[in-house]
């Protein structure tokens, strides 16, 4: 298996795990005696220690011990799993979320740095964009094969679902030994020691903020949005929302495609301004499902056409790619809670409203990405 697909996989556990609770949340707060809002909290928390964990970690840990601590963050993120199901109370479920969600971040971090190490780097993007994939596959299949398994066989069986997705990720870092090790084609870091940033890869970072708070600005709220706008009922926005997934699918391949063909700096420009486009629309789209499946499918493939191209930059810029991709996923996480307390405070007003707020963050995206060529790729590292 190359490494590409194998740290996809690890991908779709951790994606799994971080979408799943969302959809069983009512479940949960069943069982477990507590109020929805009470396992919210459980989303909150996890979303703290997948932003906190990676860069931390990865920037005190030298680069050779890479697969290391890869492997004991997949074997954590397991146990972590293990405790989530078998909780007791609201309690150890907590403490078994906070774990699971810095162990996490730090697999899919280094599982991105790891594929855009194994090729040339005029593939990057694409080695890239397929462990991305593996995120898409957990929102399209993942997510709803966890929600089902919750209601069949309530929800503990879905995290001991996911457990076993984990322990199957120890098993393939166990039995490809060169998983996680620096691959061929990745830069030598003096001393073993992660470098400092350089600025090309800051404003890649201000670009991937930027856009997640526009796309969480809407997603936060789509479900309301589109029965709004839309007029859609529960089975439309069922339909609309599986087009959603599939489409983020194909964004995502696509902009790792595009960003080996015509430069990453040039598919990342593309598919911000694609993304702006298809936002601006939406106050003026007509009702009914076709429209709603559309402006979806159009939504989610120019807003995951972003994420590739904005990888490739952070990782060809002259700092650690590990503390790099690290500090992106923290941003991102950061931008959906950015998202969703802008959407929140728009959502009693018109849905034109999210649009109008996740267009302004867009041009902030298109402004910090317009700065990258100006931001040397050999200039000093910022301190």
């Amino acid at each position: 298996m190359s490494t590409a697909l194998s740290m996809a996989f690890g991908a779709f556990v951790v994606g799994v795990s971080e979408l799943m609770t969302a959809g069983i949340s009512d479940v949960m707060a069943t069982d477990l005696g507590v109020s929805v809002a009470s396992v919210g909290s459980l989303i909150f928390w996890h979303a703290v220690a997948y932003a906190v964990a990676p860069p931390l970690l990865l920037s005190l840990r030298p680069r050779r011990e890479r697969r290391t601590l890869l492997l004991v963050s997949a074997a954590i993120f397991t146990l972590a799993s293990v405790a989530v199901a078998g909780a007791p109370g609201i309690g150890t479920a907590l403490v078994g979320r906070v774990v699971q969600g810095g162990a996490s971040g730090i697999v899919l971090a280094i599982a991105i740095s790891c594929a855009g190490e194994s090729v040339p780097g005029n593939q990057r993007g694409r080695a890239m964009a397929t462990v991305l994939m593996g995120l898409s596959l957990a929102l399209v299949a993942g997510v709803p094969l966890g929600v089902l398994i919750a209601e069949v066989s309530g929800w503990r069986s879905a995290f001991y679902g996911v457990a076993a997705g984990g322990a199957g990720l120890c098993g393939l870092l166990i039995a490809q030994p060169d998983l996680g090790q620096a691959g061929p084609h990745g830069r030598h870091e003096g001393g073993g020691h992660p470098q400092p940033m350089g600025r090309r890869q800051v404003a890649a970072l201000v670009v991937s903020l930027a856009w997640m708070s526009a796309y969480s600005t809407m997603f936060s709220y789509a479900a309301p949005l589109l029965k709004h706008r839309f007029d859609l009922d529960g089975a439309g926005l069922s339909v609309a929302i599986v087009a959603f997934g599939t489409a983020c699918m194909g964004g995502g391949y696509l902009g790792g495609a595009l960003s080996d063909a015509i430069s990453e700096h040039r598919a990342a420009i593309l598919a911000i301004v694609l993304n702006a486009l298809v936002i601006a629309a939406f106050p003026f789209l007509a009702g009914g499902l076709a429209s709603a499946v559309t402006f979806m499918a159009a939504w989610g493939l120019s807003s995951w056409m972003v994420v590739a191209p904005v990888q490739a930059i952070l990782a060809s810029g002259e700092g650690s790619v590990d503390v790099a991709l690290g500090l992106n996923n923290s941003g991102i996480q950061v931008g959906i809670g950015i998202g969703a307390l802008i959407g929140g405070i728009l959502h009693e007003q018109h849905p034109a409203h999210h649009a109008s707020a996740s267009l302004l963050l867009l041009l902030l995206a298109l402004g910090a990405c317009l700065a990258v060529p100006r931001m040397q790729a050999r200039a000093a590292p910022m301190t």
